[in-house]
């Protein structure tokens, strides 16, 4: 019996090993890994490209490699990166990297990882020239630290005594990188709602659905955050931020937004990951300049935010207590604690009543109120969209009725106090509602 149960134990860690894999390799072979990936070139414009192996042999039989021209015009750091391998974090089993190079001249190698954890260079160098030779690089001193970005900097040239970076046009090669396994993060696949609001009440910085505002900036030089990505899911434009510490969005200048006028601001957001989500609104005061002595902000806190849905967020000015007016709005600052953010649809708005006057007009009503589980929707014509939110702006509950009666279930709402915003015919409304 021992000797059944030892084999059993063997051939389950035989299974488990043959199905985990700290490290692979990205090969760039159309049946492999990395050919279908997201690559970037920068630091000027040097060019990456994926091609056939044209020095096949010795130490790299690849049909399919990366050719990287780093030009004379590019910073000695030229470099590419992908974010494609996903999310890893170093541990014992994979702090090992490497990868092959072909190149002309004897310079510096760079693998850089960027992420939640501290950016880190890890360096190496050819020893040889016009062949192919592998390097390794230790990560160890990385263990614990998690990252989502892989940047190689294949030919690190130190500046030349003449000035120039890099004194010739430089080709070469490289292939098989081994890098940690990663989870690929989830991104969305469905725009947010489209907005309802009259364009005639809002003021838009960003939204397909009305004009925008000119926006200085949407990544200020003291964010702390990665990449700022421009994307389109379902054909509509998203703004993406990476490893969210905070952003600094500014409308400063002749652009500052007098919101005055407006009563909620709204964003629409979508994250994988984040565990908090914090919205701070800036006012620079009547001297339109910053730290003049009459600016004020407010920055209000949603923990726990819906993962891998869109969140509509319709806050009441009025819920930033500290911002005494909203004439010259100058920042807007999203905070994230390292997780990563899409948005999209921010704008000011106006409700169009300041309760359900405009709605009379159908004989609309909402009963019961207070309510438990049920709220009994009736209009004279058909109601178009129900909206409530919590306290704090949060869209938690939508429908389109598109009918003259309408049972709404509250019963997944958590006791107090909710707005609740109905669209008659064009005509918008608010209410309270007291759930039980």
């Amino acid at each position: 019996m021992m000797k059944k149960i030892t084999l059993l134990l063997i051939l389950l860690l035989a299974v488990s090993l043959g199905y985990s894999q700290a490290t692979h390799t990205i090969d760039f072979e159309p049946a492999g890994t990395g050919s279908g990936w997201s690559w970037t070139a920068e630091e000027s414009a040097p060019s990456f490209s994926e091609i056939a192996n044209p020095v096949s042999g010795g130490i790299n039989t690849s049909a399919t490699v990366v050719e990287f021209i780093a030009y004379t015009t590019d910073k000695n750091w030229a470099l590419c990166h992908t974010q494609d391998d996903g999310e890893f974090t170093f541990d014992g089993t994979n702090s090992t990297l490497k990868i092959m190079v072909y190149k002309p001249i004897l310079s510096r190698v760079t693998l850089k990882v960027e992420g939640t954890g501290p950016t880190t260079e890890l360096n190496s160098a050819n020893t040889v020239i016009n062949q192919w030779e592998e390097l390794t690089f230790d990560a160890s001193a990385l263990i614990g630290q998690t990252y989502n970005k892989i940047v190689v900097i294949p030919d690190f040239v130190e500046p030349y005594a003449t000035g120039q970076d890099r004194a010739t046009d430089n080709t070469l090669y490289f292939d098989n990188i081994q890098v940690p396994d990663g989870v690929v993060i989830p991104e969305p696949t469905t725009a947010p709602t489209t907005p309802t609001e009259d364009a005639a009440d809002v003021i838009s910085m960003f939204s397909d659905a009305y004009t925008d505002v000119t926006v200085d900036t949407w990544k200020t030089g003291w964010s702390s955050c990665g990449a700022l990505e421009n994307l389109e899911f379902a054909s509509n434009p998203v703004k993406k931020y990476n490893n969210l510490n905070f952003v600094g969005i500014e409308t400063i200048g002749s652009n500052l937004i007098d919101a005055s006028g407006m009563t909620y601001i709204h964003i629409d957001m979508w994250t994988p990951n984040a565990t908090v989500f914090k919205i701070k609104l800036a006012d620079w005061g009547a001297d339109a300049s910053y730290d003049g002595g009459d600016d004020t902000e407010h920055e209000l806190t949603y923990s726990s935010p819906d993962t891998e849905t869109w969140i509509s967020y319709d806050i009441p000015l009025s819920n930033f207590t500290n911002l005494s007016n909203t004439d010259h709005m100058a920042q807007y600052i999203l905070s994230a604690e390292g997780g990563t953010i899409y948005i999209d649809n921010i704008y000011f708005w106006k409700a169009a009543t300041a309760g359900l006057e405009d709605l009379e007009k159908f004989n609309f009503s909402m009963y019961p109120n207070p309510a438990n589980n049920f709220v009994q929707l009736k209009a004279a014509k058909a109601i178009d969209f129900v909206e409530v939110y919590d306290v704090m702006g949060r869209s938690v509950l939508k429908n389109m009725p598109n009918a003259k009666e309408k049972t709404l279930n509250v019963s997944s709402l958590s006791k107090g106090m909710y707005i609740v915003k109905i669209g008659i015919d064009g005509a918008v409304g608010t209410s309270k509602l007291l759930k039980q």
